[in-house]
């Protein structure tokens, strides 16, 4: 009987071998399956294991003990081996789980019979048309298709920055077009970044782009500030980036002014089994070396109903920066910002039944930069790879971020309930060289002619140690309508969030090197609670309206410490408090969809800061600051997306109108100490565009660019007739402000070379513009004026990846920074007129070789 069940079709195999169409097979066979075969018994799971064996042997065994029906040409298994199969397996995971590792996939016919067909190869010809992959992104608390929602947003496969090996969000953010992102070159290891969207920057007042891992926030408006910015994930075993442009207010809170950032994670799966593991070696032009490994796991513990992915990583990136002597030039370490990172994420999937979900996850990594990746620009020449920083000490910087998340959804026929339960712990620790600003603000000097900021000795170092630690916790309740709701479809929630930051700032000379000159400890707490809701209603086959609002309470507490043998302000602690309600952020679109790929639509929404009480500054018997208002825009757009030609060309253009009220900014009193205020009004205008195309199977073509214009509408005086803002000019915080157009090429072209090897030339070229100005830092009446502080030059740099692809192993060589171009960025430096300037470059050129292994 089994054997009959087995049969190979020797006709058809024949006939298959002579040339005829695979159609009149698949036709013969499941006329036998369906009409001819004898009824059989209702298959059973697997008694004995199965070892590996030849798969025609292998199969008979199934076969013989399930009695599973199993069809197949004979050309299909020949020459393959099976994987082994462990007893008590259904039938149908016995089967998959046998031929995992080949390139065979299995038809169900009907219940208790199968047919064995070849799996997909690798294109070798255009005659499957060419297509681009459907692209999804989260919006309206659900994930949707991203040419069916009216939102500007650019989702970025990682797989396509992984091509170049790029694992740092810093690599990834400063090629994107339309998000700004800089670090401060002044202060400590890169400690302080900048980035923002559309040119809606913060200036150490409440967060403009919320950042999320999956689910969990990582910083909003509320979160406590800490001299340690941002965190970012490890671009590791991430699936996408989505960049939404333009106030999310109704989606991620207060904090997406501007708009927001949302690493997603891949996840645990209940059926598909994946392993994967790499290595990589690499060299840095004048530099240290690179060498790193990952691994994953995924694996179907109970098929289709417990599923887990563990996945691990670590990397130890070299140096290309020297510290020196400053009054020798002696290299004191070479390749000093030497940086290691590590990564380890989990997750599980539980589905008891179709309708409930149950996730949990955890994300840990930790970063240690030996020292400042900044340098000296009287002491380097980048042109010729000559970096060196002359600061009296290093600057290590240690960061470890721990997230736990989970996830519950219970899926009823008309609605969906989703539970989002998050905790992110981060842990900061650096030390900091503040001989420089130290003598220019506190000392009067040094003795040296040439400025007060310039020491004469490795006496004079001021060794500043900082501590942070945050903890926040969220809460989010969903209610959304059915997916499969088609003219009106809704969501609404509860969101709760509470953070705790607790932070140290010790500074040390180094006449006593063990007692702290100044010390300052504050404790911050804040808390929230959001409601929100949003619709959309199809009016026609063609017309769409939708609109959203959110709105909460908030609570914050202040508590800060002084003390020190220096601090002449030491005292008791100081306690601020400050509550009230959230800005009411509401959102409307209109959409026509023109076919079912091409749509257009406007919107209009608004986001908002609340404002804060914060210390005050004293100068000259008089108080200044204590305090800023709430700012708040409007943002107005148009755009349309879709895709044409059998999907194989895609766009996405959006032009907007930003209106920026009251916007906060810093700034200074008459002796120089810095506060937060008004800066008046500002506006921003610019244009989004992506273009993607696939001419055909081998080739790829993509293009981003951001256009925009962000410019003060007010001349604004501080406290003492400080300039605060300039109308016409950008906003204060040159060398940091946004670059008039940026944009990424992309070109891919995949050469199959025979069945199941392929080669693949990925290219990648970004470009930012300069910001002509005019600065207000460079008009007089500016309390930092310095005439030889400017925007960043224009840059550009090229990156180049070879990969040969086999079935289970990909080999890749990536080149970083082609053309090793090092211009000067973010120049900086402690005061106006100092002799020492500061600044950073693009990494310089480096060569990776990198293998990866699937199973």
């Amino acid at each position: 009987m089994s054997s009959f069940r087995l049969r190979k079709e020797g006709l058809c195999s024949r006939l298959d071998r002579l040339g005829r169409r695979r159609l009149l097979v698949t036709l013969m066979m499941s006329l036998w399956a369906v009409v001819l075969a004898p009824a059989q018994a209702a298959v059973r799971a697997v008694q004995t294991p199965i070892a590996a064996q030849p798969l025609e042997t292998a199969l008979v065994a199934l076969a013989e003990q399930t009695e599973l029906q199993i069809l197949y040409v004979g050309t299909v298994i020949a020459h393959r081996r099976s994987s082994p199969v462990s007893a008590g397996l259904p039938a149908l995971e016995a089967l998959r789980q046998m031929l995992a590792d080949t390139d065979i996939a299995f038809d169900l016919l009907r219940p208790g019979a199968v047919r064995l067909t070849p799996r997909e190869r690798v294109p070798t010809s255009a005659a499957k048309p060419a297509s681009l992959d459907e692209v999804v992104v989260v919006a309206s608390h659900r994930e949707q298709a991203l040419l069916a929602v009216p939102v500007s947003a650019r989702v970025v496969n990682l797989a396509e920055h992984d091509a170049f090996g790029m694992v740092r969000a810093d690599e990834v953010l400063s090629r994107l077009p339309g998000v700004d992102y800089a670090v401060s070159s002044q202060w400590g290891a890169g400690l302080y970044n900048h980035f923002d969207i559309r040119g809606i920057a913060a200036e150490r007042s409440g967060t403009t782009t919320v950042v999320y891992l999956g689910d969990t926030p990582l910083f909003d408006a509320l979160t406590p500030h800490s001299m340690f910015t941002t965190p970012f994930p490890v671009l590791f075993d991430l699936d996408r980036l989505e960049i939404l442009r333009g106030p999310q207010g109704v989606e991620f809170g207060a904090g997406a002014e501007g708009g927001a950032l949302r690493f997603v994670p891949r996840s645990a799966d209940t059926r598909n089994p994946s392993y994967m593991g790499a290595v990589e070696l690499g060299a840095i032009e004048r530099g240290g070396a690179l060498r790193g490994a990952q691994g994953i796991a995924a694996t179907p513990v109970l098929p289709g109903v417990l599923g887990v992915r563990i996945a691990a990583f670590v990397r130890e990136e070299g140096g290309y920066v020297d510290r020196v002597n400053p009054f020798t030039g002696e290299t004191v370490q070479q390749n000093a910002n030497r940086t290691a990172l590590s990564a380890l994420r989990a997750s599980v999937a539980y589905e008891p039944n179709e309708s409930l979900s149950i996730r949990p996850s955890f994300s840990y990594q930790s970063m240690h930069q030996r020292d400042s990746p900044m340098f000296y620009v009287a002491l380097s020449n980048p042109s010729n790879g000559v970096l060196r920083n002359g600061k009296l000490m290093a600057q290590p910087f240690e960061e470890t971020l721990k997230i736990g998340a989970l996830r519950i959804d219970q899926h009823w026929p008309s609605v969906t309930l989703t539970s989002i339960t998050s905790v992110a712990e981060r842990d900061d620790r650096a030390v900091i060289d503040q001989t420089n600003e130290a003598g220019a603000y506190y000392f009067g000097g040094y003795g040296d002619p040439s400025g007060p900021e310039v020491p004469t000795s490795y006496a004079d170092a001021v060794t500043d140690r900082a501590h942070a630690d945050l903890h926040h916790f969220s809460q989010e309740l969903r209610l959304m309508s059915s997916p499969s709701a088609r003219r009106f479809v809704w969501s609404a929630g509860l969101f709760y969030g509470n953070s705790v930051r607790s932070q140290s700032d010790q500074s040390y000379l180094t006449v006593l090197p063990d007692l702290a000159a100044i010390a300052q400890s504050d404790l911050d707490h804040s808390s929230q609670v959001n409601v929100f809701a949003q619709a959309r209603w199809a009016m026609t086959s063609h017309w769409k309206v939708g609109a959203g609002l959110r709105g909460g309470t908030y609570h914050t507490s202040t508590r800060k410490l002084g003390g020190g043998y220096l601090d002449p302000s030491a005292g008791p602690a100081t306690v601020v408090r400050n509550s009230g309600s959230l800005p009411i952020t509401p959102r409307f679109d209109i959409s026509y969809q023109f076919n079912e790929r091409w749509m257009g639509y406007a919107l209009a929404s608004r986001g908002a800061r609340i404002g804060k009480v914060t210390a005050t500054s004293r100068c000259n018997e008089e108080t200044f600051g204590g305090g800023y208002g709430a700012d708040s825009l409007w943002n107005y757009e148009i755009g349309t997306k879709g895709s044409v030609w059998s999907d194989a060309l895609t766009f996405d253009v959006s032009v907007y109108d930003v209106e920026w009220r009251n916007v906060q900014a810093r700034t200074y009193d008459p002796c120089g100490n810095s506060y937060m205020t008004s800066a008046g009004n500002v506006v921003s205008r610019g244009v989004d565009f992506t273009l993607q195309a696939r001419p055909n199977n081998r080739l790829l073509l993509a293009l981003d660019l951001s256009t925009g214009d962000v410019r003060s509408r007010d001349t604004v005086y501080g406290a003492g007739g400080v300039l605060v803002a300039q109308r016409g000019a950008a906003m204060s915080g040159v060398p940091d402000v946004p670059a008039p157009w940026t944009g990424t090429l992309r070109a891919e072209y995949v050469y199959p070379i025979r069945d199941s090897l392929r080669g693949t030339v990925n290219l990648m070229w970004s470009v930012r513009s300069h910001h002509p100005g005019p600065f207000p830092e460079l008009n007089p009446a500016f309390p930092t004026y310095d005439p030889r502080f400017a925007s960043d030059p224009a840059t550009s740099q090229w990156n180049a990846a070879l990969a040969i692809e086999l079935r289970n192993m990909t080999m890749r060589l990536h080149v970083d920074n082609l053309l090793n171009t090092q211009p000067v960025l973010q120049r900086s430096g402690d005061a106006p007129g100092t002799p020492i300037l500061y600044a950073y470059t693009q990494h310089p050129r480096s060569v990776n070789l990198s293998a990866e292994f699937r199973h």
